[in-house]
């Protein structure tokens, strides 16, 4: 039985392991991109040659969910802004998720709103649009990103057709990128294009392979060591927490990379902070369970989010279990000792392929009632009120992630025993959920108003969730509304 970690040792651990999770949560941008060459010099060159040189062009581009297409190519986008800045005419970027739409036909007006910075009504929307794209005396660019670009469908698809048809016409001043899941839509939907010399140039984004997700997952736990800091033991910050918020980086330069450099603010003050050492470091999470998931995502859709999710939630288990340990020990997390500089990183992987099977046991081919039973206390309780909201006796409207915070909080203030976390660590216990497939969760133009549906049967729910006393007395209305 491994020896329980002292008091300075345990605070260390969880401060890694607490920073790691947010290195590897949906949200994190990473410092670079990792593999997707050949994807990203294709979107790079179609942004020097059309944006950039002042020609009009369209670009498709395709893949399945999780495959790094929005995030690759807004990442070269910011990366070219020096090239923009440079070019010889003002170039416009906008972007829109077309998920976010209500109707195709309002898409109009949202897109000349955008442009032009100010309401334009319907009615008029398309020949301001029309004005801004096919002015010749114009010299301003317009760049425009459409994300699920598959929402503005229609019976006679006469939007999808007049967008991919602007960037053709005399005097365009319109360099379309359009993004979506499928990879035949515009042979599918829209055959007239080729027939109209109006084809976008197509570019699809194939699922990540195995070395692919590796690769990536080896990248951000590099990162985990050399970003972490404490900060240092001093008189003046002797009162500082051991476990310290996410340092904010300084920027990034033009070619992407992160400043060395970072400093954390403490009551007002900035300390320069120096990250551990690399040197003989063993991974936060050991080699063999990094290939492990990897091997099953890629078997299953090849969906790096649904990756980084499975190591944020194996992080959490060895947090979990590094908790146990202090309080077994009797270590007080009330007051914890001050880390001693310089600070060395642990003699062993902190995150087992232990844990990573627990994980994937439950993420991969586990019946329902078996995945609802093996949620924490909290993800459980998460899971139960967006049941109540969507599955109660009152008709509601659609559920929002922000309308099930506020349920979720209003849930642990009726029970008086149960305090909820905080916003953050609520998103992560959605996303942890929708990992499982025990919700799902759809785009909007704000985190807050993305649209929760439950793939869940009402009485599998309650099954699941009988050997916790405080839930059980909460599902009382389901169980009534099942029988």
């Amino acid at each position: 039985m491994p020896a329980s970690p002292s008091p300075l040792e345990a605070d260390t651990t969880l401060a890694l392991l607490r920073h790691a999770k947010q290195l590897f949560r949906r949200a994190s941008e990473p410092s670079r991109l990792v593999g997707r060459d050949q994807e990203h010099q294709v979107i790079r060159q179609f942004l020097l040659d059309h944006a950039v040189q002042n020609q009009p062009g369209s670009l498709y581009i395709s893949g399945q969910p999780g495959t790094g297409k929005t995030a690759s190519l807004l990442a070269l986008t910011m990366r070219c802004k020096a090239q923009f800045l440079q070019a010889g005419h003002p170039i416009k970027f906008i972007i829109i998720n077309c998920m976010t739409i209500d109707h195709p036909q309002h898409f109009y007006a949202r897109l000349a709103t955008d442009i032009v910075g100010k309401p334009v009504a319907a009615k008029d929307a398309l020949k301001v649009l029309e004005a801004l794209f096919l002015d010749p005396k114009r010299k301003t660019l317009c760049l425009v990103v459409l994300d699920e670009i598959d929402s503005l469908l229609t019976r006679d698809q006469s939007v999808l057709y007049k967008l991919f048809e602007w960037p053709t016409l005399p005097h365009s001043r319109l360099t379309l990128i359009g993004i979506a899941n499928a990879l035949d839509l515009t042979d599918r939907f829209l055959p007239r294009l080729k027939a109209k010399q109006c084809m976008p140039q197509l570019l699809n984004f194939n699922p990540y392979q195995v070395p692919e997700i590796a690769a990536i997952i080896q990248d951000r736990l590099q990162e985990v060591y050399s970003s972490f800091a404490l900060p240092t033991n001093t008189p003046d910050h002797s009162s500082t927490p051991a476990v310290p918020p996410t340092p904010k980086r300084r920027g990034r330069g033009q070619s992407g990379k992160t400043d060395s450099a970072t400093d954390l603010t403490i009551d007002g003050l900035t300390a320069p902070l120096a990250g551990l050492s690399l040197k003989d470091a063993p991974p936060l999470i050991e080699t063999p369970a990094v290939e492990l998931c990897a091997r099953k995502v890629a078997a299953a859709t090849g969906d790096l989010r649904r990756a980084l999710d499975i190591c944020r939630q194996a992080i959490e288990a060895a947090e979990t279990q590094h908790l146990a340990q202090i309080e077994s020990a009797g270590a007080s997390q009330d007051t914890p000792a001050a880390p001693v500089l310089p600070m060395k990183p642990p003699a062993n992987s902190l995150v087992t392929i232990v844990h990573m099977l627990k994980v994937l046991q439950t993420a991969f081919g586990t019946p329902t009632v078996a995945k609802i039973h093996g949620l924490n206390f909290q993800q459980k309780l998460v899971l139960v009120t967006a049941a109540l909201y969507l599955h109660g006796k009152r008709t509601r409207a659609a559920l929002t992630l922000g309308k099930l915070h506020d349920a979720y909080v209003a849930q642990c203030k009726a029970t008086t025993v149960v305090s909820p976390v905080s916003r953050l660590e609520f998103f992560d216990l959605v996303t942890t959920l929708e990992s499982f497939g025990l919700v799902t969760i759809g785009s909007a133009r704000t985190e807050l108003n993305r649209k929760i549906t439950l793939p869940v049967q009402v009485s599998e729910l309650c099954h699941a969730v009988t050997d916790v006393p405080i839930i059980q007395q909460l599902i009382v209305p389901l169980t009534e509304e099942s029988v």
